[in-house]
């Protein structure tokens, strides 16, 4: 049975008549998100420049070293006429084809009795080349590393979240739901070797982590490393911050230097919050951060220590995204707008409104939809994801309400 009250609160000499919901039917069952098989990057491509030319005779030389491309497997060359033959790895993992020449810098070779060739190394390892007894010149090939699912070369850390534009839909990946103490964590089945963003998620006042089950599963299934502290009060951020610093230490090995923090009323205060405390913490050098915010309840619940929840939004330095909901009667669309404007000037941020979005139940879909584009846009530099973001205020479910220094996607 669920009970009903009405209570008057106040924010900023302001009254304001709001439901406030308890008992055992305080929020909405979320349906589960649910799985789907593991995907595959898509390999780089070798491309060789030159052919071998006829041998000469003289000493034997070596060619310079080439490098090969991506986390790839490979492939032992044979002896034979032909110099050595270099494989090309494959950003993420893919197959090797071994092609003439050695990919990287050219190196002239001139023949005696016999030419070596010395292969390059890249992050797979080295490569030996083979001997042959007859050695020509050539220009050496060039290796195309592998790209995001938005067409940016990657460094190879997270190459295997390369190649997904479905940001609509569940992901390719499995995941383990587990935990550590009170820090609800939804683990990827990624390869081995791969390291993934972390993305944390604040609950609302009186809720728990599984009110937001749909979303944290969605973000699971696409390699994000996805937490939930479980606390009805989270508006602080302290508690954010020790999910995220909790899973860095449990998985050292898996988490990249790319941190997400997401949440919905009072949590979606913390949405900031944890944001400004982890650019605090961890600094900016090394670090991408991105903030989400679902119809954040600013300035209510548990507040910040050392300071007003104004002062640490405007500490702010990464970009925030922050969204109302048309059918939210509990927080107003103006409410929203003092969130935005609290943001130093200088930052990108953008508030949308979704359309027929309540605040109980909570909005998981919309969660759905805006979290995967927007973190794989600003954590991963997918500049496809970033055109999927554009066109969605263009759809009947969101309306864009006020942009700021907003960028164009590369």
């Amino acid at each position: 049975m669920i009970h009903a009250r009405t209570s008057l609160l106040s924010k900023n000499g302001k009254h304001w008549a709001a439901w406030l919901l308890t008992g055992p039917c305080l929020w909405a069952a979320v349906a589960c998100g649910s799985e789907a098989p593991p995907g595959s990057a898509s390999p780089g491509v070798n491309t060789p420049t030159g052919t071998a030319a006829a041998p000469a005779t003289g000493t034997a030389g070596t060619g310079a070293a080439g490098k090969a491309g991506g986390a790839g497997t490979t492939t032992t060359p044979s002896t034979g006429a032909v110099a050595g033959r270099g494989p090309a790895g494959v950003a993420g993992g893919g197959t090797v084809t071994p092609i003439p020449s050695t990919g990287g810098t050219a190196g002239a070779i001139t023949t005696g009795t016999a030419g070596s060739t010395a292969a390059g190394s890249g992050v797979a390892g080295a490569i030996a080349g083979a001997s042959g007894a007859a050695a020509g010149t050539g220009t050496a090939g060039t290796t195309a590393a592998g790209t995001t699912g938005g067409d940016v070369p990657t460094t190879g850390e997270s190459s295997c979240l390369d190649g997904i534009t479905d940001y609509a839909s569940d992901g390719p990946f499995k995941y383990d739901a587990t935990s550590e103490g009170r820090v609800k964590i939804w683990l990827p089945m990624v390869p081995a070797g791969c390291k993934v963003p972390i993305v944390h998620l604040a609950n609302g006042t009186g809720a728990s982590c599984s009110n937001y089950q749909g979303a944290l599963e969605r973000l699971a299934s696409h390699g994000f490393l996805t937490l939930c502290y479980e606390d009805t009060n989270t508006g602080a951020g302290t508690q954010g911050v020790e999910a995220i610093d909790t899973a860095m230490k449990k998985y050292p090995d898996l988490y990249s230097k790319k941190i997400g923090s997401t949440g919905h009323s009072q949590g979606g205060q913390a949405a900031f919050t944890v944001l400004s405390l982890a650019e605090a913490k961890w600094g900016l050098e090394e670090y991408t951060y991105a903030g989400l915010a679902m119809q954040p309840a600013s300035g209510f619940g548990t507040q910040p220590s050392g300071g007003s929840w104004q002062s640490f939004y405007a500490k702010i330095k990464s970009p925030m995204f922050m969204f109302s909901g048309t059918a939210d009667m509990l927080v107003p669309e103006a409410w929203v707008r003092q969130g935005l404007d609290a943001l130093d000037d200088s930052i990108e941020a953008y508030w949308w409104s979704a359309v027929g979005a309540t605040h109980i139940p909570t909005p998981v879909k919309e969660e759905q939809a805006i979290s995967i584009p927007w973190f794989r846009w600003k954590l991963l530099g997918d500049q496809k994801a970033c055109e999927h973001f554009k066109k969605m205020p263009d759809s009947e479910q969101w309306d864009s309400r006020k942009e700021q220094n907003p960028k164009d996607c590369m």
